[in-house]
C-alpha cells in the first residue's frame, strides 16, 4: 500500500491511521514526519496570530477603559447584585468580564492606562503591550512616564531595547521573572481570596505586586521556611489567622504547610 506524504500532509485533521499502520515503513515514516512537521508549523502560526490578537485587544481595551474611566461611564450601569449604581469601576469591570482570565487581562489594560496619564489615546493604541506594561510598572518614575521620547519608543522598540532605554534614564529595571503555578482549584481559590484581600488593603491591582506584598508581610514577621524543621509536612487541620499565613502556607505544588504561629496540640481543636 502506497501512502503519499503530501496527501497525508493535506489531511492532517483526519489522517488514515489504519492505513499508516499497514503501509510500508518508508512510506509511513515519510507521511508521519510530514504530519508532525505540518502540525508544528500550524501551531507556531497559531501562536503568532494569537499574540498579535492579544496585542490588539490590549490596545483596544486600554483606549476604551481610558474613556470609561475619565468620563466615569461605569456609574451609568446598575450593579446586578444590589440594584444600585456600581460603587467602583473595578466592580463594574467584574460584571463586564465574568471570565476570570478575561478580567485579569482587562485589569492589566486598565492599570496601564491609569498609570500612563501622559499617554494619549493615539499613544495607547500604538504601544506594544510588553513596553506599556513595563512603563506603567512601579519601578519607573513619573518623569520617565511623561517623557515623549520614552512613549514613542514604547511603540517601536523591542522589549529588550525598551528596558535598556529606561535603564539609560536611571530606572534600574530588573530582568522579568515569570512564576507559573498549577494546583487544585480549591487551593487556587484560597490563594485568590488572599491576593484580593491584600490588594484591597494596600491598593495593589496587579497580581505580582499582591504576591510580593504577602511575601513582605511574611518576612517582616520574622518567618523563614528554611528555619522551619517541619517544612515538608502536610497539614490540613490548622486554621489560617492572617492574610500572609493564608497564602504563604501554600507552596508551588499547592500543599498546605505548617503555619508560622505555634501549632496547638490536636486536643485544643476539639
Amino acid at each position: 500500500m502506497h501512502i503519499d506524504a503530501k496527501i497525508a500532509l493535506a489531511s492532517i485533521d483526519t489522517p488514515d491511521w489504519n492505513g499508516l499502520m499497514v503501509a510500508s515503513a518508508p512510506a509511513a515514516a515519510d507521511a508521519l514526519k510530514s504530519i508532525l512537521r505540518h502540525g508544528d508549523t500550524l501551531l507556531e502560526e497559531a501562536e503568532t496570530r494569537l499574540t498579535t490578537i492579544k496585542e490588539h485587544i490590549f490596545n483596544i481595551q486600554a483606549c476604551a477603559l481610558r474613556i470609561v474611566s475619565q468620563r466615569e461611564l461605569w456609574k451609568l450601569d446598575l450593579d446586578p447584585d444590589y440594584g444600585v449604581p456600581f460603587a467602583s469601576m473595578h466592580r463594574w469591570l467584574e460584571s463586564q468580564f465574568p471570565n476570570e482570565k478575561g478580567l485579569r487581562y482587562a485589569e492589566e489594560s486598565d492599570s496601564v492606562q491609569k498609570s500612563l496619564p501622559a499617554a494619549t489615546l493615539e499613544d495607547l493604541v500604538s504601544m506594544k503591550r510588553c513596553n506599556a506594561v513595563t512603563l506603567a510598572g512601579k519601578f519607573v518614575s513619573d518623569t520617565c512616564r511623561k517623557d515623549r521620547s520614552v512613549i514613542e519608543a514604547a511603540k517601536t522598540d523591542s522589549e529588550k531595547q525598551f528596558r535598556e532605554k529606561l535603564n539609560d534614564k536611571g530606572q534600574h529595571l530588573e530582568t522579568p521573572w515569570t512564576l507559573k503555578l498549577t494546583g487544585p482549584q480549591s487551593a487556587g481559590k484560597r490563594i485568590e481570596e488572599a491576593l484580593n484581600e491584600i490588594g484591597a488593603r494596600d491598593n495593589i491591582e496587579d497580581r505580582f505586586g499582591q504576591l510580593e506584598a504577602l511575601v513582605e508581610d511574611w518576612q517582616q514577621g520574622g518567618h523563614s521556611l528554611r528555619q522551619n524543621p517541619h517544612r515538608n509536612e502536610v497539614r490540613h487541620d490548622t486554621p489560617f489567622k492572617s492574610i500572609s499565613e493564608h497564602l504563604c502556607a501554600c507552596r508551588s505544588d499547592m500543599r498546605i504547610l505548617p503555619q508560622p504561629f505555634p501549632v496547638p496540640q490536636k486536643s485544643e481543636y476539639l
